[in-house]
């Protein structure tokens, strides 16, 4: 047999193989969905990822990152990480004013956060209150 045939033959088998493994994949997660309602799914996810995260990142930023995926998926109200992006900024200023220039350089990054997670939020919000009027111009 010539080697392509091989070659061909194994492609096919790992291709057939990672197929089955998603189907499997996909299987667990519709039932996990089924057992577990979707607020006690997110509070199994939110210790680990939370755990990943500050095991990769510093706590705050865990913390952010935790909040803004319970915002987003719940449609909590973006005006929170819009008072923390201005309490990052007046931070930023204040030490800025005392010298502190790495402590600020930090703060400016945070309200970066802030505000790029306020943006996407509203965004959220814009789509969905988009989506009802067209809904309701419809059905007039």
């Amino acid at each position: 047999m010539p080697p392509e045939t091989n070659l061909f033959k194994l492609r096919f088998a790992l291709i057939k193989h990672f197929r089955l493994c998603l189907k499997k994949i996909s299987k667990l997660f519709k039932l996990i969905k089924q057992v577990l309602p979707r607020h006690k799914i997110i509070l199994f996810i939110c210790p680990v990822l939370f755990g990943l995260l500050t095991w990769k990142l510093n706590l705050l930023l865990a913390i952010l990152i935790i909040a803004a995926l319970l915002s987003f998926i719940y449609g909590w109200n973006s005006l929170i990480f819009l008072a923390g992006t201005i309490l990052a900024l007046v931070i930023c200023l204040i030490s800025l004013i005392f010298r502190q220039n790495t402590f600020a350089e930090t703060m400016s990054i945070y309200a970066f956060y802030f505000l790029f997670i306020t943006v996407i939020l509203q965004f959220k919000k814009n789509l969905k209150k988009n989506k009802h009027a067209a809904i309701s111009k419809k059905n007039m």
